[in-house]
């Protein structure tokens, strides 16, 4: 072998050798380095930033870190805990002023949010983070990196929630999430926006509403889609999502400077029963059927918004708890031409026709003239002394000629109406095949009937003064007797 080649084979063997031997005491110095920088920043900041393992392999480009917590130095209470996290680095790209992680994966991560009396406990480490910014930072800190996430994984995942002030305690488990191509770098080469699709995807969970002791249920939560801001901070947002076994496809678009928005919102199959639980009732209402479809365009600011769609709901039964019959309910419903604008003057809604298919119900009048409806959702209901027989027995039959009794409380002083804060107005009602279960103890002897075949249109309808709509409806008493209403009203 000629001489050369022999000088040029040992220097490129030292040359290895020396950034092995680097490599190897930068990996072993690492770990050090890294804990004496982040107890010296969390010091700055007032709270423990530590972890248990610290792993960097510059030959294979890959930094793991095991144990890692994150605690406040006045009460010791732990924000974040992370189990395992690997990034895989990329030199070249830093060498050149670019971050390129082709992957980062986060493994058991536990974030506890708390609420005290005023602020969450994330609230304050965000603001001594930004405060330790501020006072750190210079004048010209350059051209910013680029960077560039290829993907982004955080699997079993769990958020602690508790806001003792609202009564509030929940836990959401397991959650993941996975980001792809996450960058800064907008199509036009710039630097200073983001852009990344994402998926997060949710176990079941219970969500408990603060100040009740009521939670909403869901089996099954994913999120995905697409976001893009630029250096503008205009927003770009495709989402979509699976609540149960219902849909949500949204995309929204965010003006920066202006404020205005825009979005286009599509519900399929969307499932009532969490918004029945929600209910302000004195007792559970209990539903497992009830689909929402519709479709909703919003435009306009905060302090201008418009609101337009169309909405259906679709085999919709409510029960109370000891009850077999529905208390409400219908084989489908549609609404269709909303119009709801909130700005200058009272917000308004307006509705150009509502049409209720196979309606059912049950009213029930009690000797202080109080209803099923306001003892349920009155704040102070009295308690119910007498409970209806079975409406198959003891009918009192009766036709459109026969008094009934009085329907509701006894009418008292007319004075001048309060003012409503909103305009209402919808065009039309209709219901059809109706179904009216009722019964008055405010006569004697009671009252009880059925009423079916229910039909007709309300026209009109609006809650402004001196507005009065058209109604005619006909239908069955029992199966003896006729009803039929024709007129007018105001609301």
């Amino acid at each position: 072998m000629p001489r050369f080649l022999k000088i040029f084979a040992i220097s490129i063997a030292i040359l290895v050798l020396i950034a092995f031997s680097g490599g190897v005491y930068v990996s072993s110095q690492a770990s050090k380095w890294v804990r004496g920088a982040l107890h010296e920043y969390g010091n700055a900041i007032g709270y423990n930033i530590d972890f248990e393992k610290f792993e960097l392999s510059v030959l294979k480009l890959r930094l793991e870190v095991d144990g890692i917590r994150i605690s406040d130095q006045q009460n010791n209470e732990k924000l974040l805990t992370v189990k395992k996290s690997i990034v895989d680095l990329n030199w070249l790209d830093f060498v050149i002023k670019r971050i390129h992680l082709s992957e980062i994966h986060i493994e058991s991560p536990v974030v506890n949010l708390n609420k005290d009396k005023k602020n969450w406990n994330w609230q304050e480490f965000i603001t001594a983070v930004q405060k330790n910014a501020a006072k750190n930072s210079t004048k010209d800190e350059g051209k910013p990196f680029e960077f560039l996430i290829d993907e982004f994984k955080l699997s079993n995942g769990k958020i602690a929630l508790v806001d003792n002030s609202a009564k509030l305690k929940a836990e959401l488990t397991p959650i993941d999430i996975e980001l792809k191509k996450l960058t800064n770098r907008e199509s036009d080469g710039s630097i200073g926006g983001l852009e990344s699709g994402y998926s997060i995807k949710l176990g079941s969970a219970s969500i408990p509403v603060p100040g009740s002791d009521k939670t909403v249920k869901f089996n099954h939560i994913k999120v995905f889609g697409n976001i893009d801001v630029d250096s503008k901070n205009n927003l770009k947002l495709l989402l979509n999502a699976e609540v149960d076994k219902g849909k949500i496809d949204t995309v929204t678009e965010l003006q920066g400077a202006s404020g205005k928005m825009s979005s286009k919102i599509k519900l399929q199959k969307i499932s009532i029963a969490p918004v029945i639980q929600l209910l302000p009732a004195n007792k559970p209402l209990i539903t497992d059927s009830g689909d929402v479809t519709g479709e909703f365009t919003i435009q306009g600011g905060k302090d201008d918004l418009s609101v337009l769609g169309n909405l259906a709901i679709s085999k919709l039964s409510v029960y109370e708890p000891d009850k077999k019959n529905e208390l409400i309910g219908w084989a489908s419903s549609e609404v269709s031409g909303i119009d709801i604008k909130t700005g200058q003057g009272k917000p308004s809604i307006s509705i150009n026709s509502i049409k209720i298919v196979d309606p059912k119900g049950r009213l029930i009048v009690y000797e202080d003239k109080t209803t099923n409806f306001r003892r349920l959702f009155s704040k102070e209901a009295p308690p119910i002394e007498k409970a209806p027989v079975n409406v198959d027995k003891e009918i009192l039959s009766t036709d459109a000629k026969q008094s009934a009794g009085p329907l509701t409380s006894p009418s008292q002083s007319l004075g001048k109406p309060a003012e409503s804060a909103i305009n209402l107005d919808i065009k039309s009602i209709a219901l059809e095949n109706a179904q009216f279960e009722f019964t008055d103890y405010g006569i004697k002897p009671m009252f009880q009937t059925k009423i079916h075949r229910f039909h007709g249109t309300l026209l009109g309808f609006s809650n402004q003064p001196n507005r009065y709509a058209t109604l005619a409806f006909n239908g069955l008493v029992d199966k003896t007797g006729e009803v039929t209403l024709r007129g007018h009203t105001a609301f």
